[in-house]
């Protein structure tokens, strides 16, 4: 072979090891894999709310569920949510399933999605029925956090029945409602904040002696305080005060709902006036009172 063949076979075979070398670089570089980020369901509400007193005194209610996803860049896909009913036998028994399509957190705002799901049934007079609701009952949602998908809350229904029994009983109910919130945003410990209180009222003769659950909710607010001590006939006591803090999460305005005794853990003459809606607090607010409208009758069933 001549000088130039040889030359020219060695450019070649030069050329073929480093296209080799380099396609086994190429070959050996790792591939990004997509982190698949894991979701959470959070059952964050459970609420009964009374609809309608039936004609032989059974109480209408609706079981409402809040379920959010809270985790960014995640998405559950479908779930079942369900609801049921604690039996003698301290066994749950289905009242129903509700499917939710799917929570998808994008991350493109601090609020999480959620949804809202309905139940309906039915408490006899002089009973209590302790309800469960469970999101993701069939387990089918891989998750960070297992342990807050079930929620558990009571309804009871009030006999009704006068203590003593007699014409010349006295009979000593007791009635709670929300007589008025107040909102205000001012500087609380060094920082500015939006503070909520409301006032309880009991509007008929009677006492308890049990603390007393208010509950608030709507978007941007979901908190519980106690009134510890119970409440007398015919008396008004503040819930005490809560805070938000004004950040950037904080979305203005707020609309929001209080409720006393949302469980019915407290006998009273009057389940159905015990919600105050429609409380508003705008951008440009810094002080509001809201006069709840306080409907009858407070009268004990006879």
């Amino acid at each position: 072979m001549n000088p130039a063949k040889r030359s020219l076979v060695f450019m070649c075979l030069s050329l073929a090891a480093a296209v080799g070398v380099a396609t086994a670089a190429v070959s050996k570089t790792p591939v990004a894999e997509k982190v698949l980020i894991k979701p959470d369901i959070v059952l964050g509400e459970l609420e009964i709310t009374p609809l309608s007193v039936l004609g032989s005194g059974d109480h209408r209610v609706q079981i409402k569920a809040i379920v959010t996803n809270p985790v960014a860049r995640s998405s559950t896909g479908a779930f079942t949510v369900r609801a049921s009913v604690k039996t003698s036998a301290d066994l749950y028994f289905r009242i129903a399933d509700e499917s939710v399509p799917g929570l998808a957190n994008t991350g493109a705002t601090a609020k999480a999605p959620m949804a809202t799901v309905l139940f309906y049934d039915t408490v006899p007079i002089g009973h209590t029925k302790h309800y469960r609701v469970t999101a993701d009952v069939w387990g089918r949602v891989t998750e960070i956090n297992e342990g807050n998908n079930q929620r558990d809350a009571s309804y009871r229904v009030p006999s009704g029945i006068p203590e003593g029994g007699g014409d010349e009983t006295v009979v000593r109910g007791v009635d709670l409602v929300v007589s008025q919130v107040e909102v205000t945003r001012g500087t609380f410990a060094g920082k500015e904040k939006i503070q909520i209180k409301s006032a309880i009222r009991n509007m008929w003769h009677g006492s308890t002696a049990e603390r007393i659950k208010v509950l608030y909710t709507g978007p941007g607010v979901s908190f519980a305080i106690w009134i510890e001590g119970g409440i007398g006939g015919d008396e008004t006591k503040s819930s005490g005060a809560f805070y938000i803090d004004c950040d950037e999460h904080l979305s203005l305005p707020l609309d929001f709902s209080v409720v006393v005794d949302n469980s019915n853990e407290i006998p009273e003459t009057n389940d159905l006036n015990n919600r105050c809606d429609g409380v508003h607090f705008g951008a440009g607010d810094t002080h509001v009172v809201h006069e709840c409208p306080i409907s009858g009758p407070h009268e004990p069933l006879i």
